[in-house]
């Protein structure tokens, strides 16, 4: 089964755990419990200029990717100020937090694992250590060329490549796949890991997928859940 979700502002509003931990922070949810999710919570942060987030941790990981503005991240001892294309990991239990500097509003997509509990469970898995200094004001650009910068990346997509990687025939004429021949139903596709086990991620993967004109994923299936936030172009399901 597929849901899908369009954006719709009106829907926003500020997570529960940072009503008072928060200011100019609201975030359009996307995929989660109320549309049938059990393990992906996905949707779209949303930071005004001169807003913050307060330091705190999950009892689940997340990741995120800046699709607009600029948003100062603090992880754990460390602040990088990250810009559209950039993305960091957020692992179980480690202090993070969100600062706007700029005059324009910062957004970014997240996906989290398990999903985040909603108020009426009666529990919580966000909580904000008394001791964690806010270390967003001295947030700088990364610098990826730091081989012990593993929380951080930047990403934006392949560049076209239609000799090697688009196809001719029709995407609706070629056969089926499952897991365990997948690598057939994938055709003028690149993908590229953004945050996995090599990141140290063991709940939730994040990447990036780039179609090539005519390129196509046939009908297969997963032993898990996945959800897909599309950036530009248009694509058929």
């Amino acid at each position: 089964m597929a849901i899908v979700v369009k954006q719709d502002w009106s829907r926003a509003g500020v997570p529960w755990p940072f009503e008072e931990r928060s200011a100019g922070y609201d975030r359009l949810a996307l995929i989660g419990p109320e549309t049938g999710s059990v393990h992906t919570d996905l949707g779209i942060g949303r930071l005004q200029p001169g807003g913050s987030v307060d330091p705190h941790v999950h009892s689940h990981e997340e990741a995120i990717y800046v699709l607009e503005g600029e948003v100062a991240v603090q992880i754990d001892g460390r602040a990088y100020l990250l810009v559209p294309g950039d993305y960091a990991f957020f692992p179980l239990g480690m202090v993070h937090a969100f600062e706007n500097p700029s005059a324009s509003p910062a957004r970014w997509m997240d996906v989290g694992s398990p999903v985040a509990l909603r108020r009426e469970s009666g529990r919580k898995d966000t909580f904000f250590p008394a001791s964690a200094p806010r270390l967003t004001g001295s947030a700088t650009a990364p610098d990826f060329r730091d081989p012990t910068l593993i929380l951080v990346g930047h990403y934006e997509g392949t560049q076209p490549d239609h000799v090697a990687k688009a196809v001719a025939t029709d995407a609706r004429n070629r056969s089926s796949a499952g897991m365990d021949s997948a690598v057939l139903a994938y055709s003028g596709i690149s993908v590229k890991m953004l945050v996995d086990e090599r990141r140290g991620a063991s709940l939730l993967n994040m990447f990036m997928v780039d179609y090539e004109v005519n390129g196509a994923a046939q009908v297969h299936d997963h032993p898990f859940e996945e959800a897909y936030f599309f950036l530009e172009g248009d694509t058929g399901f």
